[in-house]
């Protein structure tokens, strides 16, 4: 129990530490399985207050669109702010109850929240806003059952920002990211509940994005068979 409080702790000291300027949206891992599926999902990120929808659509044999939007104003600080939308396009590989997804992607956002005055010589944050466009590579794989669903997802995102701080300067800052995370789902076959579980992590230790560690996130998992 020591050991877990310890954990928490530390974790939420390093979630605290400053206003997340780039808060990753939710997992989308619908987990295809034949043309003609639409899958709508929809979560609340609860260590940020985001609100996420999702969407994927299976038109031909091995052919996925993907896409989603993201809003939020995080709930440990009223300094963050962002909204932000993206698609993608890949493929989906069924293999027994398995499945196997792969997309690439892009989207656009706005976002408030810190930024590093110097990443080598400063640990100062400033606040600031900006637009940012980030774009993703992605892999997912999971299986598939009536009543029951779970899978794994990594994300290579890289983000730019452009960002002007409180002291009128405007910036361009770039950062890679690995987006690792899980998702479970139980319920019915056409409705489910979901819940999932992210770290980001970025490729530079003194990223000069501000960003959230770990993220839960809740919400429901709809699938249709539309031919």
């Amino acid at each position: 129990m020591r050991l877990s409080a310890g954990m928490l702790l530390a974790l939420g000291l390093v979630l605290q530490a400053c206003t997340p300027l780039y808060v990753a949206p939710a997992l989308n891992g619908p987990l295809l399985s034949e043309p003609g599926e639409l899958h709508i999902a929809g979560a609340i990120e609860a260590t940020s207050g985001a609100v996420d929808l999702d969407l994927a659509f299976a038109p031909y044999d091995y052919v996925a669109l993907m896409g989603g939007m993201s809003y939020g104003s995080t709930t440990y600080d009223e300094d963050h702010e962002h909204t932000y939308a993206e698609f993608g396009a890949g493929t989906f590989v069924p293999f027994g109850i398995g499945r196997f997804e792969a997309f690439l992607g892009g989207g656009y956002g706005d976002a408030r929240g810190d930024i590093i005055l110097d990443a080598v010589e400063s640990d100062d944050w400033i606040g600031g806003s900006g637009d940012y466009a980030r774009f993703f590579c992605q892999a997912d794989i999971g299986l598939e059952l009536d009543f029951l669903e779970f899978g794994g997802i990594i994300r290579a995102a890289h983000v730019t920002f452009w960002h002007t701080g409180e002291d009128g300067r405007r910036r361009t800052v770039q950062e890679m990211f690995w987006e690792i995370g899980s998702f479970f789902r139980a319920g019915w076959k056409v409705f489910k509940f979901e819940i999932q579980a992210q770290f980001l992590i970025p490729t530079i230790p003194t990223a000069p994005i501000a960003n959230n560690v770990f993220q839960i996130a809740l919400g429901i998992h709809l699938a249709f068979d539309l031919y």
